[in-house]
């Protein structure tokens, strides 16, 4: 039986996609990454694999050697989690019509 996600996990997710979407939009490696925030390159590979919950203050530090507002990435965390919600809403409501 799959363990249903809850809104924590899907957050997390959504943080993780977001991070690393602003890392190829900067055209940075995982190397480069971990070395301006501080860690170790397989760390941010689970990070962006989502294998891995982190803390806020590695948050905190992916989004500074990101040059990127961590608002900003939350506020695009809320967007996916949002589109997901809305995809899982018609996905149930189209097998209810069904």
């Amino acid at each position: 039986m799959k363990k249903k996600s809850s809104l924590a996990d899907s957050y997390v997710s959504a943080l993780s996609a977001a991070l690393e979407q602003r890392r190829r939009e900067l055209s940075m490696s995982q190397d480069e990454l971990a070395l301006r925030a501080g860690l170790h390159r397989t760390y941010i590979s689970l990070i962006e694999r989502k294998a891995t919950n982190f803390s806020i203050k590695i948050f905190l530090r992916l989004t500074e050697a990101l040059e990127v507002n961590p608002a900003e990435v939350m506020r695009k965390a809320e967007n996916l989690v949002n589109a997901k919600k809305v995809k899982l809403e018609r996905q149930s409501q189209s097998n209810a019509d069904s």
